[in-house]
């Protein structure tokens, strides 16, 4: 039986039968293809379209200005005025139709009368528009006045010459465009023109807005002019300025940005300028500001380059890192600006501080460079509100209801959220940035004046204890690795951690800023400028009693001597763990959060690994220890010291001051001293020629209230004064490398000056205290007495009875000091004495030293330490500590009588001479740093036998030699007979 079906079910295709067996989505894809190809057929055929239309308007224009020009030479001599000037107007053109303007005006002239009527309203105010050409085109482009100026006053002075009649002529693009050659035309004549500014100001009066839309948007007019500014009215109605805030085309303003945004963005905040009438519409601008900075794309070839033109390492440039782009324009609008906006009172400063913020990270603005963001700086009221917003912003509790203060938390170190980062990353960077300079442009007694002050002292502390934990807690987020500092580049260290995931935010709108590293990297430095100079302020103020308060929770713990080759080759230590860097950021940023110990210590781990590199001793050996490959020898007389060292030291004698030198003293008769230099010498030898070179007698150096400093007048006793410069600056340096100390008490403006700063006018109360006081109490004194002192911009020096005059500035004896001026010439006199008297002595010093010590290795130290890593310790000498870490050799040990006598007959004596016996033992008499455990070698004790000698000492291997004396009185006599005598090594 058949179970099967007699007929097959038909398939019907429904995409058809031409498709059969074709997948859907290939089908889709031709479908659509076909679409796009007719609709690209359409548009080519619409353009063609509107080609053809433009052309055949172009041609029939043409033809009309073509006939209108054949039939002017009949009109004009049939005398048909009317329809001569709607010839005229037809085809004038003011490159070559001037002659035929002034024929015209010729028949004006004769049928004034008739050209008057009322029926003539409208050739009279086509005329009107092409004397306006013609007159813009003669000063313009021949610079010269033509007739034309006399036509428009003729025209405009005529009483049937009416506003209305000549507005309801035109159309309001020719209005707006007449007007800028109206400005023009009254700028050249310098506002003088009547009948300019009365067209002018026709025209402001109903068409103000239209007139500035034109100014922003129209790539022609390049600049406003002061006339204009002056025929401008200070602002629209509010009622006008609202509206056009909110109308603004933010599309069009961003889209001109990115054509050129030296030229449109001046004009842009002139146009915001205008709009401004009260405090709602300030705050308006302000925000159309921000959001077109914020929205403004910065050029793709300006991404990766480098903001800074003297960078120090260009391959720094290949850090994948957004960074700022430069923009440079007329500030003078943005100046009044900030100016207008601050006139309504504290509640604008948060809007210019977004402002402000964009200036200075996206477009890399120099505070101190750029007008605007000077002014700021320089507003008190203006940072005071700025850190009540930045110290008041608060976040939300995650498990409670409650809010806590944004800087407590991050003080703490603890995160935020991207948004919570995202509200106080820009006003901290914006504080931080504008109060630093304003410390550097303030000095000392500004903070101490009371009422008057920015900051009392006790919120100078608070602000400083903040600013150390917001430095620590930016500088533990991952963000900083990816960017090392110009300064210190580990490019290899860093190369592994920049897929590091940063806190980010993304912008909700264009109100909102998009955090990149760019901005981190931007507060992080900002921050730690800051940080640096309160600490530096603090130094000379004291206003924190308790110096520890700057000292961080955390701790140095990854840099050890195992890496700190680091600090002399990056590429020495290429896998540092991501610890080590955020502590080397510790150590570059903010030392000073740092133990000073613990930073000694690195720092002479540094020197160590230095001098290994250097092919010098293994460690345990002591700094002097260096083998004998590339010794420099030379022989010194005592008594000039100087003279053959500098002869048998050079640099053509000995380039790498690094080696090991090795000494032979001779005494002042003529023999060589007993004793083969194992390091003693040298440090004897160093240890005096400092002490000769830097005493004053010799010249090079002067002395104020105990501190030395360059002498400007060394030039004048020394024809090549530069090279005795350079030559010190190399001891100096390589007594700082052996870590030997000397007594060289130097000023802290020289100091800071080593260290790589800046000497301002805090600092020159360490060259000379009188004139310190002398010229900060000019600030007390009233116009009329600052007027009677005659005080010019000039500076006069008496070298060696030689009075030379200078002037402080370009024409400075030309320009006399005022209440005005008074702060600019304070500081430039400052300058002066600090910096530019003595520019080249202090760079070749600077230049000796740091080719023994590199720079970088001291930006862990401020003034004062750095005066201690030469000087040593000021302290007493710790008898405890030299007790606990003294060793014994020969019969000698603790517990031995005459040991036990020695200490007690130490204990006994004075400071002073404290001081001379450890000089007697180690050539130094000051306290090491770290203590007499990081001595090297340990201060030792030898047996000298029987008690018939003198104690002696040799002092390269810090070792006394003591006899075995049997009763304390001799042994006290003895002692104190040998550390009395500085005899040197002969005793020895």
């Amino acid at each position: 039986m058949f179970d099967g079906q007699f007929k097959s079910k038909p398939v019907v295709a429904l995409r058809g039968s031409s498709h059969a067996g074709v997948p859907a989505d290939h089908v889709i894809a031709q479908n659509r293809k076909r679409r796009e190809t007719r609709k690209a057929q359409r548009a080519e055929e619409d353009a063609a379209l509107t080609v053809q239309r433009i052309i055949r308007g172009i041609l029939t224009r043409s033809e009309v200005r073509r006939e209108s020009r054949g039939r002017f030479e009949h009109s004009l001599r049939e005398g048909n005025l009317s329809v001569t000037t709607r010839l005229l107007c037809n085809f004038y053109d003011a490159r070559c139709d001037h002659d035929k303007l002034v024929r015209l005006w010729g028949l004006v002239e004769r049928l004034w009368s008739q050209y008057t009527a009322p029926s003539f309203h409208y050739p009279r105010t086509m005329l009107l528009l092409k004397c306006v050409e013609d007159a813009h085109h003669q000063l313009s482009v021949l610079s010269q006045q033509g007739q034309s100026l006399a036509y428009i006053d003729r025209i405009v002075s005529d009483t049937s010459f009416t506003a209305n009649d000549f507005l309801n002529q035109c159309t309001t693009d020719k209005i707006v465009k007449t007007y800028w050659k109206l400005v023009l035309l009254a700028d050249v004549l310098g506002g003088s023109h009547m009948s300019l500014v009365r067209l002018i100001q026709v025209l402001n009066t109903k068409y103000h807005g239209l007139i500035l839309k034109h100014f922003v948007v129209n790539e022609h007019v390049r600049n406003f002019t002061e006339t204009a500014d002056l025929l401008f009215p200070a602002s629209l109605p509010v009622d006008q300025s609202k509206a056009f805030l909110c109308a603004i085309d933010m599309k069009l303003m961003v889209h001109k940005l990115n054509v050129n945004v030296n030229i449109y963005l001046n004009k842009i905040v002139y146009f915001l300028l205008k709009l401004i009438s009260d405090s709602v519409s300030c705050k308006s601008a302000l925000d159309v500001l921000f959001k077109l900075l914020n929205e403004y794309e910065i050029p793709a070839e300006a991404v990766h380059s480098s903001p800074d033109s003297d960078s120090s390492d260009s391959s720094e440039d290949e850090m994948e890192v957004d960074k700022p782009h430069r923009i440079t324009f007329n500030f003078d609008c943005l100046e009044r600006l900030f100016v207008q906006s601050s006139e309504y009172g504290s509640s604008c400063y948060s809007h210019i501080s977004r402002v402000a913020y964009l200036l200075i990270t996206k477009f890399s603005m120099s505070v101190i460079q750029t007008s605007p963001i000077r002014w700021l700086c320089l507003r008190a009221d203006f940072l005071r509100c700025l850190w009540e917003e930045v110290s008041r912003k608060e976040v939300s509790g995650v498990f409670s209801s409650g809010t806590t203060l944004c800087l407590s938390k991050m003080a703490d170190n603890k995160s935020l959220s991207n948004s919570e980062y995202q509200d106080i990353i820009p006003p901290l960077t914006v504080f931080s940035a504008l109060f630093y300079e304003y410390l550097r442009a303030s000095h000392d007694a500004d903070m101490l004046e009371g009422s008057s002050a920015l900051f009392s002292l006790s919120q100078l502390k608070g602000i400083s204890v903040i600013c150390r934990d917001l430095s620590v807690h930016m500088t533990n987020l991952d963000l900083v690795a990816v960017q090392p500092h110009k300064t210190l580049n580990f490019r290899s260290a860093f190369t592994a951690h920049r897929h590091i995931a940063i806190p980010g935010s993304v912008a909700e709108s264009s109100s909102k800023i998009v955090l990149g590293v760019s901005d981190w990297v931007a507060c992080w430095n900002s921050l730690i400028k800051l940080t640096g100079e309160l600490h530096k302020m603090d130094s000379r103020l004291d206003f924190i009693e308790d110096k520890a308060e700057w000292l961080s929770k955390s701790r140095i713990q990854n840099i050890t001597k195992d890496n700190v080759g680091v600090f002399i080759d990056p590429l020495s230590v290429p896998n540092l763990s991501l610890n080590t860097i955020k502590e080397l950021y510790l150590l570059h940023g903010v030392p000073f959060t740092v133990p000073f110990g613990e930073r000694v210590e690195i720092f002479h781990h540094i020197l160590n690994e230095d001098m290994s590199q250097q092919g010098g001793p293994p460690p345990g050996m002591g700094p002097t220890g260096h083998p004998h490959s590339g010794v420099i020898k030379a022989s010194i007389r005592r008594d000039y010291i100087y003279e053959d060292a500098f002869a048998q030291l050079t640099e053509s004698v000995a380039p790498n001051l690094k080696n090991r030198i090795q000494i032979q003293l001779i005494n002042y008769t003529g023999l060589d001293e007993a004793g083969v230099d194992g390091g003693g010498l040298f440090r004897e030898f160093l240890s005096s020629f400092l002490m000769e070179a830097f005493n004053p007698n010799r010249g090079f150096f002067i002395e104020t209230d105990g501190l030395l400093h360059p002498n400007p007048a060394s030039q004048c006793l020394y024809p090549d004064f530069t090279k005795h410069y350079y030559f010190i600056g190399r001891l100096l340096g390589k007594a700082v490398y052996e870590k030997l100390l000397v007594d060289l008490p130097l000023a802290s403006y020289f100091l800071e000056k080593l260290l790589g700063g800046d000497a301002d006018v805090n600092h020159l109360r360490s060259l000379d205290p009188d004139m310190y006081r002398n010229i900060l109490s000019l600030r007390g004194y009233s116009e009329d007495t600052i007027a009677d002192l005659c005080l010019y911009f000039i500076v006069s020096d008496n070298i060696l009875g030689e009075t030379r005059t200078i002037e402080l500035k370009a024409n400075g004896a030309a320009i006399q000091v005022t209440k005005s001026n008074l702060i600019e010439y304070i500081h430039l006199m400052a300058d002066y004495r600090l910096n530019r008297q003595i520019r080249v002595h202090f760079r070749n010093f600077a230049e000796g030293f740091y080719s023994v010590v590199s720079p970088e290795w001291l930006k862990m130290f401020s003034c004062s330490e750095f005066q201690s890593l030469i000087s040593g310790s000021t302290a007493d000498v710790d008898i405890g500590d030299l007790k606990k870490h003294t060793v014994y050799h020969g019969v000698y040990n603790d517990q031995h009588p005459t040991i036990s006598m020695f200490w007690k007959v130490v204990e006994g004596m004075t400071p002073e001479q404290h001081r001379k016996l450890l000089a007697f033992v180690t050539s130094n008499d000051r306290t090491p740093l770290l203590g007499f455990g990081a001595l090297t070698p340990l201060f030792a004790i030898h047996s000298a036998g029987v008690e018939d000698r003198l104690p002696t000492a040799s002092t390269c291997m810090n070792l006394l030699k003591l006899p075995e004396f049997s009763d304390r009185d001799t042994l006290e006599k003895r002692l104190l007979y040998v550390i009395e005598s500085g005899a040197g090594f002969e005793l020895s």
